[in-house]
């Protein structure tokens, strides 16, 4: 059957293209109102100031802890921030700052290219997404640059992967994702899935990796104090998560402004500090052992968004089980948020329940409460109840029913393979 397509005269044709560059330019415009900021970065400040000590510490020998500075972090983020220190800070800044754009970019190109074969969305479309996305992230993604971009380039890492993964490159992915664990060790999520996927090889890659590059400081800092070093973050570290009190973590007494789920259920429950911190903990057990759950088929990792849902999901559980998260953090949302706004466009009926939900969380990462617009108490209490933590775990929830659905209909696809060739066809003309 031919499809009937307007023709390049035909009024309605140039009215459709009006209204898409109409789209287009208003998304482009608020993305210069919600970025306006970056155009004053004029020097360097938060963590970059931090981790560029952090890193001149690790050249001069010197004891990298000392006044608490970067407990989170092993001797191994000394070390990839140690060319830093020969730099001036705005340089160096400004070098750091770069590269979380091209971490960014990397990412968003990612994000299109892995779900491009699946979601049948043209290019405009596509480019819709990204704008969405962006100005969605906003928040986030601007206050990621102000401390130059560090989340960006682990989440970059960590996504690219995943995409070595899906086109069967098992060495860069393993070395992809051994650099994001050494650098920050809350994504060693992801090996834990690619056990729970029996991805032996890429695990064991990845381990070896992780060990290498983990250690490695040990060749500029000596044994002896390597180890102290190692002992020193590990002790606070598993004083912090261990802790029986959910409002005390790794860097002690913990701020409103920690976005992951354990502070924010122990200001909530209102229980004594015993009795809260087994509840989360079996909070936390029940949501890690509920996505195993869902994750437990065995999907085709060629590109395909059961996959690619997973592993969203695999990141936002990063944010929800980490001992600390705070607003930058969330850039590790991008790849949820792209490939939800992605399902919107397409012409499944089911993506229709996902909108308002969808709404309620970019709202909530946009731009929680502003204290100039609904006043100060309403803003704090906004804080107070986790707000953003729980648009988190609603944005999780709405990934997980994706790859519930999805693999539904590729165990179907699988049973009936004349459906899911028609299923294709349908997609690709309604694209």
């Amino acid at each position: 059957m031919t499809e009937w397509r307007w023709s390049d005269g035909d009024p309605r044709a140039r009215g459709h293209l009006w209204v898409r560059l109409g789209i287009t330019l208003g998304l482009v415009g608020l993305l210069i109102l919600a970025y306006g900021n970056l155009l004053r970065l004029d020097h360097p400040e938060g963590d970059f100031v931090n981790h560029r000590e952090f890193g001149r510490r690790f050249l001069t020998h010197e004891f990298l802890y000392s006044n608490g500075l970067n407990i989170p972090y092993l001797p191994f983020w000394g070390m990839v921030h140690a060319p830093l220190a020969g730099l001036s800070c705005r340089t160096g800044f400004m070098v750091h700052l770069f590269l979380g754009g091209i971490a960014l970019l990397i990412l968003l190109l990612l994000c299109w290219k892995m779900s491009q074969k699946n979601l049948f969305l043209k290019t405009w479309q596509h480019l819709w997404v990204i704008l969405a996305t962006l100005l969605f992230l906003s928040r986030p993604i601007v206050r990621d640059f102000q401390d130059g971009g560090a989340n960006l380039i682990v989440v970059a890492l960590a996504w690219g992967a995943i995409a070595s993964w899906c086109y069967r490159r098992p060495r860069w992915c393993a070395f992809l994702l051994g650099l994001a664990v050494a650098l920050k060790s809350t994504s060693v999520l992801f090996l834990f899935y690619f056990v729970w996927k029996r991805q032996w090889r890429v695990a064991l890659l990845t381990i070896a990796w992780v060990l290498a590059l983990t250690v490695s400081p040990v060749l500029w800092q000596g044994g002896s104090s390597y180890s102290n070093h190692v002992l020193f973050w590990w002790r606070h570290v598993r004083a912090g998560v261990q802790s029986s009190d959910p409002n005390r973590g790794v860097l002690g007494q913990e701020e409103v402004r920690n976005l992951a789920l354990r502070p924010t259920l122990g200001r909530l429950l209102g229980l004594p500090p015993t009795q809260a911190s087994i509840v989360i903990w079996g909070i936390c057990l029940v949501l890690l052992v509920g996505c195993a759950w869902v994750f437990r088929r065995t999907s085709d990792r060629g590109s395909s968004l059961v996959c690619l849902h997973e592993c969203a999901a695999v990141l936002l559980l990063m944010l929800l089980l980490s001992p600390i998260t705070w607003n930058p953090h969330c850039v590790a949302a991008v790849p949820a948020i792209y490939l939800l706004l992605g399902s919107t466009l397409t012409r499944e009926r089911s993506t229709r329940r996902i909108l308002l939900p969808l709404v309620l969380v970019v709202v909530s990462l946009r731009s929680p409460l502003n204290p100039t617009l609904f006043g100060e108490a309403l803003a704090r209490l906004s804080y107070q109840v986790g707000l953003t933590t729980w648009s988190l775990l609603l944005l999780l929830g709405m990934t997980l029913q994706r790859v519930a659905m999805r693999s539904v209909q590729t165990r179907e696809s699988l049973q009936n393979p004349l459906v899911s060739t028609h299923a294709r066809l349908v997609g690709r003309n309604a694209a």
